[in-house]
């Protein structure tokens, strides 16, 4: 298990074992608070056009016949600001909405012109450099239209000073929970809110407990594949150039079986800057590994890529590893039980 946030740290524990399917905590995608029920509903005059995010934002605003002013005075009565300049930038193909109000704008854009689910949001999604979300895989992430709805796509609008992990395994060679900790410096705008995904083992539903600075917002969970999306928001917003911390710990809900495999591992993935990695394994007292190795992954740094180096596992249980200056990269933290 384990999980990311800001868009861009994800992580997990390797060869996850899996557990007895529950869907019972899926959440719906939650809304703005302020669509009313009939908004959800498309009903697009006419066929829309299948071209670039301009051109279907023209075609649907021509298709509902509703002057730019219109448009933005229904935003507002969503709490949306956005003004006509601007949607006129982004009708006519100048600019592209990046930002987290911005994005949360075209979410509720689609319901104010009554286009389709996804119509404008996905043409942003696909467009988008990879580094601004956190799928990776060959499949789409759903993560990616939960966070472009929500509006908390962060990008570059924080700064992440550290980022520290720590796993707690089992005797029967289970992670049962993560704790972590982000220390974060606001860039250009105040950050009030972050996205964080966590992931387990498949069919094992997880919650997430906010520790000091946070409280859970939206969440959206996808139990089957171990997937869990949560809104957290600061007690104490971040203002630009100050600094803000924030606790939370991320466990399943079930107990997965326990595990026969004599390799094990953890890994932290960063698509963003990150000026330090922390990532700490406590393995029980009585069922230390055999041995521990890390690598360190970091696009700006190839040469100690491809370099595996032992971990000491103390005699406590803990095994570290300290990385600084990741660019985009992983830090993965592995063992071997040995032959029981």
């Amino acid at each position: 298990m384990g999980s990311s946030g800001s868009g861009g740290e994800r992580s997990g524990a390797e060869n996850p074992v899996p557990g007895p399917t529950s869907t019972s905590r899926a959440a719906s995608l939650l809304r703005s608070p302020a669509t009313p029920p009939s908004a959800l509903t498309p009903d697009p005059p006419g066929a829309l056009p299948e071209d670039t995010f301009g051109a279907r934002l023209d075609a649907a605003i021509n298709a509902r016949g509703l002057a730019l002013e219109r448009v933005c005075e229904r935003l507002r009565g969503a709490g949306i600001a956005l003004s006509p300049s601007t949607l006129s930038l982004w009708r006519h193909g100048r600019s592209r909405p990046r930002r987290n109000e911005a994005m949360r704008a075209v979410a509720e854009l689609e319901n104010v012109l009554r286009t389709p689910r996804g119509y404008l949001l996905d043409t942003l999604v696909r467009s988008l450099p990879a580094h601004h979300w956190s799928a990776r895989t060959e499949t789409e992430d759903p993560v990616q239209r939960v966070r472009a709805e929500m509006g908390l796509d962060e990008g570059d609008t924080v700064q992440r000073l550290l980022v520290h992990h720590r796993v707690d395994i089992d005797p029967q060679h289970r992670p049962i929970g993560v704790r972590i900790r982000r220390v974060l410096r606001s860039t250009r705008e105040t950050v009030s809110r972050l996205g964080v995904t966590s992931h387990g083992s498949e069919g094992v539903p997880l919650e997430l407990v906010p520790g000091h600075g946070s409280r859970v917002g939206r969440q959206r969970s996808w139990p089957e594949r171990g997937l869990l999306f949560t809104e957290l928001l600061l007690d104490v917003p971040i203002a630009p150039g100050r600094i803000g911390a924030l606790d939370y710990t991320v466990r399943p809900l079930e107990r997965p079986a326990p595990s026969d495999d004599l390799e094990g591992g953890y890994i932290v993935h960063t698509e963003f800057p990150v000026s330090t990695i922390v990532l700490e394994c406590r393995f029980p007292v009585g069922a230390l590994p055999a041995s521990a190795a890390s690598i360190v992954r970091s696009r700006e740094a190839t040469a100690r890529s491809s370099a595996e180096h032992p971990v000491d596992v103390g005699r406590d249980g803990i095994a570290a590893v300290v990385a600084h200056g990741i660019d985009e990269g992983s830090v993965r933290l592995g063992w071997t039980w040995g032959a029981a």
